[in-house]
């Protein structure tokens, strides 16, 4: 098949790359001699032989299991409701990430120390204070679990805290300040309180906030802790006894969120 190869480089006599093989070639010519010299050995047709007993069988793709809340009819939003709040989240995205590129050293001024990022229960004093703190230690015991380590410092309580144990607002100095490593797994901390004490008003506007700091497109880690935090909002919501409930409109602010921002379509609410 030579003939129908064009020559991509030129080099001398071919017939010196037939001689003295065992020994490395002394001139670039001489190895492209032996590499042409070799490729004429070979077949212009090769066929593979092929055990079929060491075939491994097909995985076979399964429709995903999982499962959607049903919901009441006076608890679901309306399209029109639901577009909306993407429209107007996309816009709070664009405005944090305009601050974050310029007034980053503003700022990061500004900024409150943080807990460290492997410090669970030090977030949760942090975000949503002593009283949450309490009671959510006091759920995780009473459902005979063990609760997370305690890891945070008297000192650097003393610098992250507030002296009357209040809940802190998810500042913007903070969200900016939060790579997305740290915002994967502060979300993932308040999902684990989300299923472990149910929903409050406070780590709504948590979540909210933190979601307008996950990147798009989606990590699958992100995707996968949104649709756990929309399958626990679904359930919560549908434990509420009426459409008059203050939770109502947070609840189906964040699974709208997800399944219209976060194009987790299969979870939508179909008003």
């Amino acid at each position: 098949m030579d003939e129908f190869m064009p020559q991509a480089l030129p080099f001398g006599n071919e017939k010196s790359g037939s001689k003295n093989c065992e020994k490395p070639a002394a001139t670039a010519a001489e190895y492209l001699s032996r590499v042409r010299h070799e490729a004429k050995q070979c077949p212009d047709v090769v066929v593979a032989e092929f055990d079929a007993s060491r075939k491994k069988p097909q995985s076979v793709l399964q429709p995903s299991d999982d499962h959607v809340e049903s919901t009441l009819p006076w608890s679901t939003p309306s399209k029109e409701w639901q577009l909306t709040q993407s429209r107007e989240f996309d816009e709070l995205r664009m405005k944090l990430t305009d601050v974050g590129d310029n007034r980053a050293e503003e700022v990061e001024k500004r900024c409150p120390a943080m807990p460290r990022m492997k410090d669970e229960l030090g977030w949760c004093l942090y975000c949503l204070g002593t009283e949450f703190h309490d009671g959510l230690l006091s759920t995780i015991r009473a459902n005979g679990d063990e609760p997370p380590r305690q890891v945070m410092e008297e000192e650097e309580a003393k610098l992250c805290l507030p002296s009357d144990g209040s809940p802190r607002p998810p500042l913007i100095s903070i969200l900016l300040n939060m790579d997305q490593p740290m915002i994967q797994q502060v979300l993932d901390y308040h999902i684990h309180w989300l299923q472990v004490t149910g929903f409050t008003i406070a780590q709504g506007c948590w979540l909210y906030a933190i979601m307008a700091r996950v990147a798009k497109p989606l990590f699958p880690d992100s995707a996968a802790s949104l649709r756990t935090m929309s399958r626990a909002c679904r359930s919560i919501r549908l434990g509420l006894e009426s459409e008059e409930d203050e939770r109502l409109p947070s609840l189906n602010l964040l699974i709208a969120l997800v399944a219209n921002y976060f194009d987790q379509g299969d979870m939508m609410d179909t008003g």
